[in-house]
């Protein structure tokens, strides 16, 4: 005869081993880290306007902050370089807008305030390896 509640113990015993195992793996997120005011005014802005050439600068006045005092907080919070962010975001949003057949690439560009279609391919040929228009082909063929 098993003691009493045995079967809960056991299941507390499997949910805490699969607990650990878990955190070790890194599958389940990390409880979430406050994000500074300035950094989260930022992020606000540009996710508000993703196109926008943004410079850095520019973000440091949205963020009521110094410039240096923006890439500190900034990168300590986000895990990543401004610079790196305002890439991302305009690659992002380079990859949305090039899954519009209705969009030409000098449209894109024009869209992602790029001074020319040729700066526009530079980015993201730099950026994926494959050029806009190996994409386009790409996200018809097999939904990128």
């Amino acid at each position: 005869r098993r003691p009493r509640a045995y079967e809960w113990r056991v299941q507390m015993l499997v949910t805490q081993t699969l607990g650990l195992l878990l955190g070790v793996r890194r599958v389940l997120s990390e409880p979430a880290r406050p994000v500074p005011p300035a950094v989260a005014r930022v992020v606000d802005d540009v996710g508000a306007n993703p196109a926008r050439k943004w410079q850095a600068r520019e973000l440091a006045r949205v963020a009521q902050i110094s410039y240096s005092g923006l890439r500190a907080q900034f990168k300590q919070a986000e895990g990543e370089t401004l610079r790196e962010f305002l890439h991302r975001i305009r690659l992002e949003q380079a990859r949305l807008r090039l899954g519009d057949p209705r969009l030409a690439c000098k449209d894109v560009a024009r869209q992602l305030d790029f001074s020319s279609e040729h700066e526009f391919s530079h980015f993201f040929r730099r950026a994926t390896g494959i050029s806009p228009s190996q994409f386009r082909l790409m996200a018809k063929t097999r939904q990128v």
